[in-house]
């Protein structure tokens, strides 16, 4: 394993399973394990570890930067930390100003975007939508609505990734902005980019009505070319409404959209697990229409519907429900998706469930004080001694 405190790096032979390694007093650059990522496992500092990171993390190499956003992720969801000690490293980004931090941005994404999914109707709901919006706008602060014409593709699909998420919380002024560019949006032969053309229709999509929704499903299936009909599927998706859902669904079947466009529909739509229950009463309900328009098509096979309809569920029987419906409809079939599904299921509630409030207020940026963590066991340590006293440096199996 590969330590490193500032520029002073030394290699340690992990070969049992606690080993301490001296190096240095305690002042100067926090330690760090995996230095560079190169490893292949997980690292889960001490609590001093990780407030010493934490703070510096801006100044760290942008691989460890990347390796402490993925593992203390990872680490939370499997029980091994808690949430609590992770949220600091995502409030100490950076504005996505160069292509490394444009990367930290887009991991770090994929982590607060899940986070109001798992605790919605808890009470850490809110404090953690404030500080997913709080992220947010840093983050299109730093972007705005329109690139410079040499920009990377990094930074165009963390912009579109980044406006549609605001669009989702409810942010009024993206909405707006939306509504305004939604025309040039439509407009395929329009100068805008394909990356923001995307994320305009995904946004306005989350407050559209049922004239703009029957545009966009014309626009569509009016398509000549593959990629002109994909454009509009992330504004169709973004629908909330229920009726406008089930509409949706019904046109699906009717012909109305692509074949393709129509298989990506329910898991595209049942991405939000508020929507998902809906999804999968349709899907269920009307399962020889679906079967025969999803078949084996390229974007939608038959076997990865139901498991993927169900993927974000927070409902605690829909592990069942969904093994159950799908030995019905296409026997041992697909039995390994349901497997996927359904640890993802799990692993999702059980961190739900072992994290408590605390207590109220605190500002988005500390949002960590707000909430507690429980039952996330101690596994095999590496401690590092700094004048005769060991500090635990890494948790691991």
């Amino acid at each position: 394993m590969r330590l490193a405190r500032g520029d002073d790096t030394r290699t340690l032979m992990l070969d049992c399973d606690d080993a301490t390694l001296a190096f240095g007093p305690c002042a100067g650059p926090a330690l760090r394990a995996n230095a560079g990522a190169a490893g292949y496992y997980r690292v889960a500092y001490g609590d001093a570890g990780q407030s010493a990171l934490a703070a510096g993390f801006a100044t760290l190499p942008a691989a460890d930067r990347l390796a402490l956003l993925s593992d203390g992720f990872a680490l939370a969801r499997a029980a091994r930390q808690g949430l609590v000690a992770h949220l600091p490293f995502l409030a100490a980004l950076s504005p996505p100003r160069d292509a490394p931090v444009a990367l930290l941005w887009m991991t770090a994404l994929d982590q607060i975007d899940e986070l109001p999914h798992i605790f919605a109707g808890t009470t850490p709901e809110a404090t953690l939508r404030g500080f997913h919006l709080a992220l947010l706008q840093q983050a299109h602060r730093a972007l705005g609505w329109d690139g410079a014409a040499d920009e990377g593709a990094k930074f165009q699909s963390l912009r579109r990734r980044v406006i549609a998420a605001l669009a989702r919380t409810g942010h009024e002024p993206t909405r707006a902005e939306a509504e305004r560019r939604f025309e040039a949006a439509m407009d395929l032969s329009s100068p805008m980019p394909d990356t923001l053309r995307r994320a305009v229709l995904a946004a306005a999509g989350t407050s559209a009505d049922a004239a703009r929704v029957e545009r966009m499903l014309q626009a569509m299936a009016a398509g000549l070319r593959e990629g002109d009909r994909l454009v509009y599927l992330p504004g169709l998706t973004q629908v909330s409404e229920t009726a406008q859902i089930e509409k949706l669904l019904d046109d699906a079947l009717a012909g109305r959209m692509p074949r393709t466009q129509a298989s990506r529909l329910p898991q595209s739509l049942a991405w939000n697990a508020q929507r998902g229950e809906q999804v999968m009463a349709h899907l269920l309900g009307h399962w020889p229409a679906w079967k025969a328009l999803v078949g084996d098509s390229a974007f939608g096979t038959l076997p990865w519907l139901l498991p993927g309809t169900a993927w974000n569920s927070m409902d605690p029987t829909m592990p069942e429900r969904l093994a159950a419906a799908q030995q019905q409809h296409l026997g041992t079939t697909g039995q390994s998706l349901v497997a996927q599904a359904t640890a993802t299921m799990r692993t999702r509630q059980q961190w739900r469930a072992r994290t408590r409030y605390a207590r109220p207020g605190g500002s988005s940026a500390a949002v960590a004080g707000a909430l507690t963590d429980h039952d996330c066991p101690a596994r095999r340590r590496v401690g590092h001694s700094f004048g005769g006293r060991t500090c635990c440096l890494l948790q691991s199996r």
